[in-house]
């Protein structure tokens, strides 16, 4: 058995107002696996940059979400501004990249 993606990893990169409601922005950042062993790792996009999410109160701690994993089934369709809404940052959640050829090499 391969190792298996368990959670999204999210931040709250702000907010806005709709319909008189204050809704949150959310970007995924990255995956928590499980190995065959049962222990885990954190995998978490080089492009990913914290200096641009709010901090109101001014620490130097990160918080982040875990969010169980749906599972990709490659078919989902959907309108072109929500794919633009939920688009994560890197091509997390398709296959663990520890698993795969390095392309480069």
């Amino acid at each position: 058995m391969a190792n298996a993606k368990t959670h999204d990893l999210v931040v709250t990169k702000g907010s806005y107002e709709k319909n008189g409601e204050t809704k949150k922005k959310y970007e995924t950042i990255g995956n928590v696996w499980k190995r065959e062993d049962g222990s885990i790792y954190v995998t978490i996009s080089r492009l990913f940059n914290p200096a641009g999410l709010p901090n109101p109160k001014n620490t130097d701690i990160l918080f982040a979400d875990l969010y169980a994993s749906k599972p990709y089934t490659g078919s989902q369709q959907q309108a072109p501004a929500q794919q633009a809404q939920q688009k994560p940052m890197g091509d997390f959640g398709k296959s663990d990249p520890f698993q795969e050829e390095n392309p480069f090499s």
